[in-house]
């Protein structure tokens, strides 16, 4: 039998670089959850920050994230089999930062899988493999300013005609196929219509297990004829906002004999600057939950019904996006399968807007409206998405 546990999005932070530096991670992890992870036969994490000592940022929608170089110290002593780089942030400093995060990665003999020189190198799955069973891991994440394509480095892009085809070949070559899906839209606790079409394709090629992360908030799952599709696992270690959906997260651990598979969820939540097991009443609220909205994405017309109302409060924010010639934003929402979907379908089911932009409701959106000198801009983690004139 083969254990692994996969954790999601860690990102090393400033309330907790020295915690990472100094190799104290049992100050940030509590020993429950350092147990589970240490007593798999493999652990897997989503390294969602370049390492990097030198900021050299690039222009995008959205924050530049990195943390320093010799945090990697705190990353080794989680023992990982690999991290994950397919995802949105991996390229925030560009090629400099790519080029040192993966020298610091291999001088600390930490694996990774997902990015590469060109797409070709970026979609390579990682093969583990024990006791004659061997279990491939394929990772990709949506269009947004990382991805690589033949001529350029970034992650591994899902790709609608490539992506299915990538996972039947490693199907052939291997007993199981997890794949990693770093999309879907942040802070809702459902699939968009397109990203189940997405995910099943996945399991319709080979894919036993997907997991999609980013979303920062543990979502729901489906079994779909022979697969597990999970969509939100929330953050690992990531110590960037306090808002309700990132208080609670999962750890998924998979177990693999000859013949199947099993999925175990265990949740943990946020504290502080790192994470710990919750007592029983939480633990039990947590999968609950999670199974409640599990069961209702069966429903008939639930995941269409949810996501028009989701689609119709985030309509104002991109319509303002074009009005006021934001590019980075344009481009964003245009090539990030999760905007795009969003954008297009409010525009198609959603009622009219009113002539004077509507500001949407704050909390939804984990932004920041401030008013100065007549115009009005939208925050987002701090960083200023776009401005617009009241009206």
């Amino acid at each position: 039998m083969i254990e692994i546990v996969i954790g999601a999005d860690i990102v090393p932070t400033p309330s907790n670089f020295a915690n990472f530096q100094n190799a104290k991670m049992e100050e940030i992890i509590d020993k429950d959850l350092f147990d589970i992870i240490n007593s798999a036969d493999f652990r897997i994490f989503n390294l969602e920050t370049p390492l990097c000592n030198n900021q050299t940022p690039i222009d995008k929608c959205g924050p530049n994230i990195s943390a320093p170089c010799n945090t990697v110290i705190g990353l080794q002593q989680l023992l990982p089999s690999f991290l994950c780089l397919a995802n949105n942030h991996i390229m925030d400093h560009g090629p400099q930062g790519l080029e040192t995060t993966l020298n610091t990665l291999q001088s600390h003999n930490i694996s990774y899988c997902g990015i590469g020189s060109n797409v070709s190198a970026a979609k390579r799955p990682f093969i583990l493999e024990k006791d004659g069973l061997k279990i491939g891991v394929y990772t990709c994440c949506e269009h947004e300013f990382s991805t690589a394509d033949e001529h350029h480095p970034g992650a591994n892009p899902f790709d609608p005609l490539n992506t299915p085809d990538d996972i039947y070949t490693l199907k052939s070559q291997t007993d199981f196929v997890i794949v990693l899906y770093h999309g879907g839209r942040e802070h809702y606790r459902y699939p968009s219509p397109e990203l189940q079409k997405r995910c099943r394709k996945m399991a319709d090629k080979g894919a036993d297990i997907i997991i999609c992360q980013h979303s920062h908030c543990i979502g729901c799952k489906e079994q779909y004829k022979h697969s597990e599709i999970i969509y939100g696992q929330g953050n690992f270690i990531f110590d960037l906002c306090d808002d309700d959906e990132w208080q609670t997260s999962l750890l998924i651990k998979l177990q693999f004999s000859k013949q199947k598979y099993n999925c175990t969820y265990i949740p943990f939540i946020k504290n502080g600057a790192g994470i710990t097991s919750p007592d029983t009443t939480q633990a039990t609220q947590i999968i609950s939950d999670f199974e409640q909205r599990s069961q209702a994405i069966a429903s008939p017309n639930f995941i269409y019904q949810q996501y028009q109302k989701e689609a119709q409060q985030a309509l104002p924010i991109y319509t303002a996006t074009f009005r006021n010639n934001n590019i980075y934003a344009m481009r964003n929402y245009l090539d990030c399968e999760a905007h795009h979907e969003i954008f297009s379908f409010g525009l198609k089911h959603c009622s009219c807007l009113p002539e004077k932009f509507s500001a949407p409701k704050q909390k939804k959106f984990f932004g920041k409206i401030k008013s100065s000198n007549g115009k009005r801009s939208f925050y987002l983690f701090g960083f200023k998405i776009f401005s617009y004139k009241k009206a």
